[in-house]
C-alpha cells in the first residue's frame, strides 16, 4: 500500500482487506545524558511514524549499534527493557549453568548416514524442537548476569563470545557437561561434522586444555548444535536457586564451569 515510491514515514503491506502492518525502522542518536530517558525519547521517536499513519503499535524490535566492550552492558541494560540480559555481562565468580545436552551436530551427522534408529531419530528431533523458553523464564526470576544460546559455534565457541564480550577469563569442567545418547560412541566412529572441526579452527587458540582430554570430548565441545540449550553465567549465591527453578520446570540444567577472573576470553578446560 506504501511502499518506497513516494517517501513516507512508514512502509505499509496489506495482510488481508481489514488488516495492514505498518512497519518502521529507525536510529536514534543520544540526546540527553541519562540513558533510561534516552531509551524513553527513542522509543517515542520511533514509535511517531507508527502513529502518524494512523496505525496502533502492537510489537517492537530494538536494533542497536552500541560500543559493549568499551562501555559495558550497564548503560545499555538502562536503555533498552529491565530485563534485557546480555551475553557480557558475565562477573568473575559466576557460576556456568547449561541446559540441554551437547551432541546434535554429531547424531545429525549420523542420521544423515542411516546409522540411527527410528527411536533415536525421533528423540533427536525432540531435542531440536524443544524451546528455551521455560529456561529463559526461570532465568529471568532469579537472575542472571550473562546468557547465550548453544548453536552454530558450539559450546566453546558461544562460550568464547561470552568471555570475550565480558573481559573474563572462563573455567569449564568437561565431566560435568551432558551429552546426548550416543554421542561418544558415535563421534569416536568419525562422525564429527566438518563445522565441529572449523569451529576448532576458529577458536581453538582461545582453549587451554589442562590434563589429558579425550580427543570425542574435544569434538563434542566444538561441536555446532542445531537449538541447544542456553549457557548462563549466574552469580554464585544464585545458582542453586536457578537450578532448583529449573528442574522444577522440567529442564535439563548443569552447572558446567565458573567465571575465573578478568581477563581476554580464555577458555581453560579442566576437571575440578
Amino acid at each position: 500500500m506504501v511502499g518506497t515510491g513516494v517517501p513516507d514515514d512508514a512502509g505499509v503491506f496489506r495482510l488481508r482487506p481489514d488488516l495492514a502492518i505498518v512497519q518502521t525502522v529507525d536510529f536514534f542518536t543520544p540526546v540527553v545524558d541519562d540513558p533510561y530517558m534516552f531509551g524513553q525519547v527513542a522509543a517515542a521517536n520511533a514509535l511517531s511514524d507508527i502513529y502518524t499513519m494512523g496505525a496502533v503499535p502492537v510489537t517492537a524490535l530494538n536494533l542497536v549499534a552500541y560500543p559493549v566492550c568499551k562501555l559495558g552492558a550497564d548503560t545499555l541494560k538502562a536503555i533498552l527493557p529491565d530485563q534485557l540480559i546480555t551475553n557480557s555481562g558475565a562477573a568473575p565468580g559466576d557460576i556456568l549453568v547449561l541446559t540441554k545436552p551437547i551432541g546434535t551436530g554429531v547424531l545429525a551427522t549420523a542420521l544423515k548416514g542411516g546409522l540411527l534408529s527410528e527411536a533415536e531419530e525421533k528423540a533427536l528431533a525432540e531435542q531440536m524442537a524443544e524451546l528455551n523458553a521455560a529456561a529463559a523464564q526461570v532465568m529471568r526470576e532469579v537472575g542472571v548476569n550473562a546468557c547465550t544460546d548453544i548453536t552454530g559455534f558450539g559450546l566453546l565457541g558461544h562460550m568464547r563470545e561470552m568471555a570475550a564480550n565480558s573481559g573474563v577469563d572462563m573455567e569449564l569442567d568437561p565431566s560435568k557437561v551432558p551429552f546426548l545418547p550416543r554421542a561418544k560412541e558415535l563421534a569416536e566412529e568419525g562422525l564429527v561434522p566438518g563445522g565441529a572441526y572449523r569451529n576448532r579452527e576458529h577458536f581453538g587458540q582461545y582453549v587451554e586444555i589442562s590434563g589429558e582430554l579425550p580427543t570425542v570430548i574435544s569434538d563434542l565441545l566444538f561441536d555446532p548444535q542445531t537449538s541447544g540449550g542456553l549457557l548462563m553465567a549466574v552469580p554464585a549465591e544464585k545458582s542453586q536457586q536457578l537450578l532448583e527453578g529449573l528442574h522444577n520446570s522440567g529442564v535439563t540444567a548443569s552447572p558446567v564451569g565458573r567465571v575465573l577472573s578478568s581477563g581476554q576470553g580464555k577458555i581453560l578446560i579442566r576437571e575440578s
